[in-house]
């Protein structure tokens, strides 16, 4: 694997979990990235910039799916409570929540 081949395939996965989080759909996961099976060189100065770019864009993203997995967390913890609720309001009433 070349650089501009290892560029390109961090830009497409990167490129692949913005839009599954820009479109809010989780079906598919994002493919993961392989690192190089044999070390590479130094990049160039221009794969260098385009790599520091990645990397930004990386940390973004970062922090949009941990805002993302906290209000899905906040959600099913909810959800969770509403049951829990439910269930301890029919133990009070003697019945016995349905399957």
């Amino acid at each position: 694997m070349t650089w501009p081949e290892m560029v390109q395939t961090l830009e497409h996965s990167l490129w692949d979990a913005e839009q599954a989080l820009n479109g809010d759909v989780w079906e598919q996961p994002a493919p993961s990235w392989t690192p190089p099976l044999v070390p590479l060189g130094h990049p160039s100065a221009l794969e260098a910039a385009s790599l520091q770019e990645l990397s930004s864009r990386c940390e973004l993203l970062r922090r949009r799916l941990e805002r993302a997995m906290a209000d899905i967390s906040a959600q099913l913890d909810g959800t969770r409570r509403l049951r829990e609720g439910a269930h301890g309001y029919l133990m009070t009433q003697n019945l016995t929540p349905s399957r």
